[in-house]
This record gives C-alpha cells, sequence and structure tokens, in this order.
C-alpha cells in the first residue's frame, strides 16, 4: 500500500504515516507488570479480536517510509496529552485514585515527556524525490 501510495505522489509531495508506538512506557509498564500491553488472553481466545495485528517502533516506521521508495524527511514523537495523564486526571475528579496507582501514572506521564521515544504516537513524513533527482 505505501509503495501505490508513493507511485501515485506528486514529485516533491509528503506522504505522512503514523500510528501507535510499540514502545510507549504504557505498554512497557504493562510488559513489566506481566500483562499483555494490548489485550488481555482470554478475548482474545473467543475470535472476537478486532485490534492491532502489528504495531511499529519508531525506526520501523521510518523503514516502512525507505522501503516504499520515499525520503524520510522527519520523526515526529509529538508530546500528546499522555493516556496515563488523561485517565489520571479523569479518575481524580470522578472516582479517585489509590496512591501507589497514582503515582505510576504520574511516573510514565513524565518518562513520556522525559523519553520521546517511549510517547504513545509516531509519525514519519517522507517525501517523493523531484523528476530531476531521480535520473
Amino acid at each position: 500500500m505505501l509503495k501505490e501510495s508513493a507511485r501515485v505522489l506528486r514529485p516533491g509531495g509528503s506522504l505522512i504515516i503514523g500510528g501507535p508506538n510499540a514502545i510507549s512506557s504504557l505498554k512497557l509498564a504493562k510488559l513489566v507488570l506481566g500483562q499483555h500491553p494490548y489485550m488481555p488472553f482470554e478475548p482474545w481466545l473467543s475470535g472476537n479480536y478486532y485490534g492491532h495485528y502489528r504495531e511499529y517502533t519508531p525506526k520501523e516506521y521510518q523503514k516502512l517510509i525507505e522501503i516504499a521508495g520515499l525520503r524520510l524527511r522527519r520523526t515526529l514523537v509529538p508530546p500528546e496529552p499522555s493516556r496515563t495523564m488523561t485517565r489520571s486526571r479523569y479518575r481524580h475528579g470522578r472516582v479517585g485514585v489509590p496512591f501507589k496507582e497514582r503515582v505510576a501514572l504520574y511516573c510514565l506521564y513524565y518518562l513520556d515527556l522525559a523519553l520521546r521515544r517511549l510517547r504513545p504516537s509516531v509519525y514519519c513524513v517522507g517525501t517523493k524525490q523531484l523528476l530531476s533527482a531521480q535520473a
């Protein structure tokens, strides 16, 4: 699909791909706690699994751009409001979060701020070379 998108892209045009970061801090925390980062095992066995079959790391998104024949122009791992902070704020106002869980959520939020590559989403911009550069 990416190769076809690159083929029909005008010279000098850009293609943006993006999605969930396979190595986000929340997924790593779940793994450390012995949980699957995407969905519990029993629902997956039921055959009703409709989520992602593959998520990519920032380097893998970059490789996809290159495989499509585009020049990698930029990789963005935006400082979006972390799901951990959003959950924490939501729970503070509604239900209340046990102290240990609240501390863990804030630690994940600050980890996301400090370490770009562990943020929840990744976007890569690839550019098709101009015709003169392709020859």
